[in-house]
């Protein structure tokens, strides 16, 4: 390529104006692609606050909601050329949202993150398929939201929950792999051999300044000049030149070609001085329409250029092909009538096509209250966007947030949908990737009991005759074929009929006294609720149930866990204690007699087996 300078003679010089693009000159290269990761900013929590005032004994809950993460934002702009900022960068993520605040003071959403890239970029997501495609200034889309924010305490109270010491937890925002593509936009897109003269051309032109020198090479980015005629302004787009094979990506042929799918027309440059320009110009053509055939039917001019050189000069003196300009870069010989031509085809040409987006086939939608429960090895995996949603929202590490989780799981029919699935007490069960252990009712204080006091076995004594009361509804052989059922054959647990075997009332001490008897050299533990253990100073001798046993403590829905001042006035050891903090279901026996008698289903809350037994043998149907 030679440098050259128009100035046709007898003519003042055009208002030229250019959009230069980055070059080495700038120390570092054009790039028009790009891959970032975006995340939208992380919900705020919600507050779990209560109202203190003076002379307001019961405030009541009063936190507030945290706030919306922020979400990144893609922009299109013409103050930037290139998408160079990306790889030196490639996370962009949202703020996050502000926590709630007592008094009702919802936090501040996070902000915003705007990401700038030039126009003409489009934004395709992980499978290839469009998001966004930025064809104008200020044409803007959302990459990744943000997640909203937690609710405070304030919204789950209610007539039988006045003082809820939880709130949830905020969302996640969203996040994705994008690939960003710049196709550059022009009017006029110059396409040929390497060596042609393109950047000459694009120089005498506009006033774009590409490199270009009196000895051969290629340019290696593209390169964009404006330029005004007598009907408007025309964007010229320089391509570097293609090779044979370009369409298969042949010296970076695919990424070149690409920046000629938005222009309107196309204008062949050949070196006129080249030994074969008509089989160049083939070469060309043919790359081109194997990259897309539809640019091949794009409006199209010919131009050869070097006409200075003797070469050329005699070519145009034999050449009979119409539509084919003659032009010289460096002496601006035929520049004129090229532009005129340029500008005639631009006007005439229609809109090029709008690319269709890479179609992607995506599995159906499951719908939002579907219920999935698969069994695998390792457990059950439970699937389904509204309990995903609630392990999300919910705060497993407080005891009020595990005890509404537990409900909502019976409401939604987890528990039902488990069972009839064949899930066992102590089996995993893995929702939104978090793992709990299923269990029921007073099997799950068992199981909680085995791993604070690390048990080796349990042993399930039915009463036979309860001391606070004469008689029980079910009697006490149909309790202890209930407990049996209950295991299920699981050997971490034995049902034992020494109460039912020794008759009269049963005291806690007396059972006591004969374990030590049968297993002399075993430490014994007494599982108790907190909910029963804060009587136990109420119960028969409890200074030699302390002596016969360690006490084991296990934290009961509504009852809270106990501090040693609290221990101490139930009448127990605070020493020879050991406290099971670890939240197990809102299930009570009194609840569940009550249920069965005023006909709802329990199935969510008792196994199958045992839900079977009480309808077979019509127990609690006439609890009081």
């Amino acid at each position: 390529m030679r440098g050259a300078h128009l100035q046709a003679p007898g003519e003042r010089r055009a208002h030229l104006r250019s959009r230069s693009l980055p070059s080495k000159a700038d120390g570092r290269h054009f790039v028009d692609s790009a891959r970032i990761v975006v995340r939208g900013g992380h919900g705020g929590k919600g507050s779990a606050s209560f109202r203190h005032e003076p002379f307001v004994p019961r405030g009541g809950p009063d936190g507030g909601d945290g706030g919306r993460g922020g979400s990144v934002v893609v922009e299109a702009t013409n103050d930037v050329s290139d998408l160079s900022l990306f790889k030196r960068r490639a996370q962009w993520h949202g703020e996050a949202g502000a926590d709630g605040a007592g008094g009702r003071k919802t936090g501040r959403g996070g902000a915003d993150v705007i990401v700038k890239v030039p126009v003409g970029t489009i934004a395709l997501d992980a499978d290839g398929s469009l998001i966004a495609d930025l064809d104008r200034p200020g044409a803007t889309s959302v990459l990744a939201r943000g997640g909203s924010g937690g609710r405070g305490n304030v919204h789950f109270k209610s007539s039988t929950r006045r003082t809820p010491d939880y709130a949830e937890p905020g969302l996640a925002g969203e996040e994705r792999e994008i690939t960003l593509d710049l196709k550059l936009i022009a009017d006029v897109g110059l396409v040929g051999p390497p060596n042609a003269g393109k950047s000459s051309l694009l120089r005498s032109l506009t006033a774009a300044r590409p490199k270009v020198a009196a000895y051969p090479f290629t340019t290696l980015d593209p390169e964009l000049g404006v330029a005004e005629t007598d009907t408007g302004r025309i964007v010229l787009a320089d391509i570097p030149g293609l090779i044979e094979g370009a369409a298969q990506g042949a010296g970076l042929g695919q990424r070149f070609l690409r920046h000629v799918e938005r222009t309107k027309a196309l204008v062949y440059v050949l070196d006129g001085s080249s030994a074969h320009p008509w089989e160049d110009l083939e070469t060309v053509r043919k790359e081109v329409s194997q990259f897309s055939a539809e640019l091949t039917r794009r409006p199209h001019l010919v131009v050869l250029n070097k006409v200075d050189l003797e070469p050329a000069r005699r070519l145009r003196g034999r050449t009979r092909r119409a539509g084919v300009h003659f032009a010289s870069a460096l002496t601006g010989e035929g520049l004129p009538e090229l532009l005129h031509a340029i500008a005639k085809l631009v006007a005439s040409a229609p809109q090029p096509p709008v690319p269709a987006p890479v179609k992607v086939t995506r599995l159906p939608v499951r719908r939002s209250d579907e219920l999935v429960v698969e069994r695998k090895p390792s457990g059950f995996v439970v699937r389904g966007e509204r309990v995903e949603r609630l392990v999300t929202r919910t705060n497993l590490d407080s005891e009020g947030g595990l005890a509404r989780f537990q409900s909502e799981l019976d409401r939604m029919g987890v528990n039902a949908a488990l069972e009839a699935a064949g899930v066992k007490p102590g089996d995993n069960v893995s929702i939104a990737g978090v793992e709990f252990e299923f269990h029921l009712g007073h099997l799950a204080a068992a199981r909680a009991a085995i791993d604070c006091a690390g048990l080796d076995r349990v042993l399930l004594i039915p009463t036979g005759q309860p001391p606070h009361r004469s008689a029980a509804v079910a009697d006490a052989r149909q309790r202890l074929e209930m407990c049996r059922l209950a295991i299920d054959g699981d050997s971490t647990f034995e049902v034992s009929d020494l109460e039912v075997r020794r008759g009269g009332i049963s005291y806690t001490a007396d059972t006591l006294t004969e374990l030590r008897r049968i297993y002399p050299t075993a430490e014994l533990f007494l599982i108790l609720g907190w909910d029963a253990a804060r009587l136990f100073a109420t119960w028969r001798v409890p200074d030699e149930i302390s002596r016969l046993a360690t006490v084991v403590v296990v934290s009961r829905p509504g009852s809270g866990t106990p501090d040693a001042a609290a221990l101490k006035a139930a009448g127990l050891d605070p020493a020879r204690v050991i406290l099971c903090p670890r939240a197990t279901p809102d299930i009570s026996g009194s609840a569940l007699r009550r249920a069965i008698a005023q006909g709802e289903p329990v199935g969510d809350r008792l196994p199958a087996a045992v839900e079977g037994y009480i309808a077979k043998n019509r127990l609690y149907v006439d609890n009081r």
